[in-house]
């Protein structure tokens, strides 16, 4: 199965063992940094939050970044290894799954319900309710996507992409 680039430069960091390139780049910057910022910016303009108070809007947004960094860090360690036992082929199917549903609920679960957080504040009642309903839910969301978007991940493909990385 020919990778696309994406899997081809994950594939390149690994075997070169870049690991600290990779976690910066995959996930501190691509999930923690980017992607926060971009959904929360989007959904800052479709709720109307920037144009309510763009301040508060920009103390909420660096305190997203600074969360999603920290996010950003542990998804990007939990792909390394992830990748890294593939390739080195020490891949076990049962560790993979607890991977796949942790990497959904922290790297989508969690960011999704970071970047929506400042929805679910409001009165004293609504924002205790809210808060603990909205983690469950998306930790839930992001258990079920992580388990579906990792399951097309093809191993095989991975392997053979590396040897020939290697070569």
């Amino acid at each position: 199965m020919k990778q696309n680039k994406q899997m081809l430069k994950i594939i390149g960091y690994v075997v070169r063992g870049e690991k600290e390139k990779f976690i910066l780049k995959n996930g501190v910057l691509g999930r923690g940094v980017v992607l926060v910022t971009l959904l929360s910016i989007v959904l800052g303009y479709v709720l109307g939050e920037i144009n309510e108070d763009f301040s508060r809007f920009l103390i909420y947004l660096g305190v997203k970044v600074i969360l999603g960094v920290i996010i950003g860090y542990f998804i990007g360690v939990n792909e390394w290894k992830f990748y890294y036992s593939i390739i080195n082929e020490d891949y076990d199917k049962k560790v993979y799954k607890k991977m796949a549903i942790l990497n959904g609920i922290v790297g989508w679960g969690l960011l999704c319900f970071l970047v929506q957080i400042e929805n679910y504040i409001g009165d004293l009642t609504f924002t205790l309710i809210m808060i603990p309903v909205g983690i469950v839910l998306w930790i839930a969301g992001g258990a079920f996507f992580g388990y579906i978007m990792w399951s097309f991940i093809d191993v095989n493909g991975i392997r053979s992409s590396a040897r020939e990385y290697n070569q």
